[in-house]
């Protein structure tokens, strides 16, 4: 074989390894033009031509099939003669057939090694085929998005389309990845195939763009470990980065990679193992045996294992995984309250500790995750409002920076969340208005009328009236009954005694009714049914009122003057008071609310306290002060169970949770967490230590009868005796001057 023809045999050999469509072979001068019988052409589809610049001779090798663009000679793979520009070194060039035996025999060992280097690239794009389809059903995606070169990514893609038809996709060059955001609502994987620099510029692209942690995101190709190469680079511990090596032929690694913190080394954990020719579910240990022997003690449990066909992944949660936050530090802000948190200095630990409900709950945290913390208390004491466009209070401290978590009973509010992520709600109470039930006056002017109400008064008043109208009318009818038939008629009465009852219907009704009777018993039947009918009704009456009057006039009365904000807008004498920087104050400046603003708290200089004691102070000063308060929480002590009354409104619940600064990746690791202690009973034995059952008042004492309590009754006396006094002397003036008219006419 001429060592021409074997350069040309090679070259071809390298283009259909690398794809190429046609390639230019470019021979040196110290080849020799091949020989030709007569003047005929070469033979097939190779065809020479003669080149006169610089005696050089080229041959287009025109190659039939499709494939993809021809890239530049230099890319076949695996052909150093090609990349060295067709120069041949060989000592025994010019030594005839023994020099170019030695070329033949190299080209066809470098013609080998390409075409097993073109098989194994060959067959780790068809394996990572099937591992992206593999993902795509295991995490239910429908889109992907591959950064790579062309040639790569087509290629890839090729396979994929062979694999399946459903899935979305497209491709970017590398190159591009820092202007290219992915803007889809769902979840994307997003394949990463470039050399290190580009992936770098791809991670700070994502990030930017806060897209690490909406998508998933693999990275191949990157020769090293990111935590080994480049152990500071941040990828936030909410995200879903993984790291995709292929140790073993037909077998690939997962890694999962983040950062705990800003400025802390990147941690990776296994999270699955790919193998090309797995049986199915229920395979054996000894099939995993070659893939476990790559990760040697990075495999979870037995347990922790969920296998499914090819794809073998660790069952623990992602947070899980994830949990030891060893070297984070933590700047709490909270204030002190002391059943939902407290901060103190402990000098046996060496560190602030915080306590009460939310603060047991960060300890139980701090011992799971294994983080570190200090607290700091917001200067002006409050919770957190927006003022003129300025926060205050917790939610200040942590957009400020000055803290990275607030760790109270923080509200969840509209203007709030704008600014902070909340984690899951830790309690819920509701908000009620509390106030010191009005002491009874020296006197009573309504004593012996509180039993019923106006309406059954005018009732019983008219009821009265009709049945003594109804007996006067009986008794005309019979006194006229008597008198036409001479007397003896009505029971041998005479129409006098019809003559008496007539006269005195109202006060027989009105002794039948409060249960006095009447000395002489009416002897008509239909009298009788009369007085009968309003001596039943008399006996019910006059036992509720007498049971209603006793307990009024000997227990001390306990009801608030009003039920609502819209009652307690309609009494004079009353004012709100509501914490400063709470929630209550949004709530109230509210437009819906903004009446009860207006005219409970903002006239008021003593309306906006910054504590619970001080809203307390003032109600117990003042029955006019009215408060806002937990009603879980005000219950729990003598003072605000049996000392205040709350009215029967729920103003609103109240959810209270943490709060961290708007976009923090640690808000999902918390709330794994919290969730955990709250499936496990943990928060509800925490809540039953710090909010126990309310305080049980004891019984209300009886309160001896005094002047007070019956002044109605001496009054009604002192005017009844009055009033006959007058009347008494009324009648003497009128009979003095009716004798000294009649001695005057004598």
């Amino acid at each position: 074989m001429k060592l021409t023809e074997a350069m040309v045999m090679l070259t071809v050999t390298c283009a259909q390894l690398a794809g190429n469509a046609g390639v230019v072979v470019w021979s040196p001068d110290a080849f020799n033009r091949p020989q030709r019988e007569g003047n005929a052409e070469p033979k097939g589809s190779d065809k020479w031509s003669e080149n006169r610049e610089g005696g050089r001779w080229l041959r287009d090798v025109h190659m039939r099939g499709g494939g993809l663009a021809p890239p530049p000679l230099t890319r076949c793979v695996g052909c150093w003669w090609c990349k060295s520009g067709g120069a041949v070194h060989s000592p025994n060039a010019s030594g005839g057939d023994a020099g170019q035996g030695l070329v033949v025999r190299r080209a066809r060992q470098v013609v080998a090694t390409a075409a097993n280097d073109a098989q194994g690239k060959r067959r780790l794009y068809e394996n990572l085929a099937q591992l992206t389809v593999d993902a795509i059903n295991t995490l239910s995606i429908k889109y992907l998005s591959i950064y790579s070169g062309k040639a790569a990514g087509l290629l890839l893609m090729r396979w994929l389309s062979q694999r399946s038809s459903s899935i979305m996709w497209d491709v970017t060059p590398c190159s591009t990845s820092s202007s290219h955001p992915h803007s889809s609502a769902d979840q994307v994987l997003i394949l990463v195939l470039c050399d290190y620099d580009a992936t770098v510029d791809v991670l700070s692209s994502a990030l930017a763009w806060d897209q690490l942690r909406e998508h998933t995101w693999f990275f191949l190709n990157l020769g090293q470990p990111l935590a080994t190469r480049d152990p500071q680079l941040y990828i936030p511990i909410d995200s879903m980065v993984v790291e995709v090596r292929n140790p073993v032929e037909d077998i690939f690694v997962l890694h999962e990679v983040w950062s705990p913190g800003q400025r802390m080394k990147l941690k990776h954990a296994l999270i699955a193992i790919w193998r090309a020719h797995a049986q199915d579910a229920g395979s054996s240990d000894e099939a995993d045996g070659e893939a476990v022997a790559t990760v040697g003690n990075e495999w979870p449990e037995k347990a922790l294992i969920i296998s499914t066909g090819r794809l073998t992944m660790s069952s623990r949660p992602k947070y899980e995984r994830r949990k030891d936050l060893t070297g984070v530090h933590f700047v709490v802000t909270s204030i002190n309250d002391t059943r939902a948190h407290n901060s103190r200095y402990d000098y046996v630990r060496g560190r602030d500790v915080l306590s009460g409900y939310f603060g047991d709950v960060w300890e139980l945290l701090k011992n799971e995750m294994n983080f570190t913390y200090t607290v700091m208390t917001p200067a002006d004491g409050e919770f957190g409002s927006n003022s003129k466009g300025y926060w205050t209070g917790l939610v200040a401290d942590v957009l400020s920076g000055r803290a990275h978590v607030v760790v109270a009973y923080l509200s969840q509010t509209y203007s709030r969340a704008q600014v902070v992520d909340y984690s899951s709600v830790l309690i819920k109470f509701s908000y009620r208005i509390f106030a010191r039930p009005p002491e009874r006056s020296a006197v009573s002017w309504t004593s012996y009328t509180r039993p019923f109400l106006p309406g059954l008064w005018v009732g019983l008043a008219l009821a009265l009236v009709a049945l003594a109208t109804a007996f006067y009318c009986v008794s005309c009818f019979y006194r006229r009954q008597v008198s036409l038939s001479g007397g003896g008629a009505g029971g041998g009465r005479s129409d006098e005694g019809f003559q008496q009852w007539q006269v005195d219907s109202p006060l027989i009704m009105w002794a039948a009714i409060t249960q006095q009777g009447w000395p002489d018993t009416p002897e008509a039947g239909a009298l009788r049914v009369l007085f009968w009918t309003m001596y039943v009704v008399g006996v019910v009456v006059v036992a509720a009122y007498s049971a209603t009057l006793v307990s009024f006039l000997t227990v001390a009365g306990d009801q608030l003057p009003f039920d609502s904000l819209a009652d307690l807008k309609m009494l004079p004498k009353y004012r709100l008071g509501i914490l400063k920087g709470s929630r209550l104050e949004e709530y109230f400046k509210n437009k819906n609310f903004l009446e009860y603003w207006e005219a409970l708290i903002e006239p008021y200089s003593d309306t906006l306290m910054k504590s619970y004691k001080e809203l307390r102070s003032h109600a117990l000063e003042d029955s006019g002060y009215a408060y806002v308060g937990t009603y879980e929480i005000q219950r729990l002590d003598p003072v605000g169970a049996c000392t205040f009354r709350s009215a029967r409104q729920h103003l609103l619940f109240n959810d209270g949770a943490l709060g961290w600064p708007r976009g923090s990746p640690y808000v999902q690791v918390f709330d794994h967490f919290i969730s955990k202690f709250r499936e496990s009973g943990l928060l509800k034995k925490m809540m039953d230590v710090w909010y126990p059952r309310p305080y049980s008042c004891p019984q209300q004492p009886v309160i001896p009868l005094g002047f007070k309590q019956v002044f109605t009754a001496f009054v009604m006396l002192g005017t009844s005796a009055a009033l006959s006094l007058l009347l008494l002397g009324l009648e003497k003036i009128f009979n003095w001057c009716r004798y000294e008219q009649l001695r005057a006419q004598v």
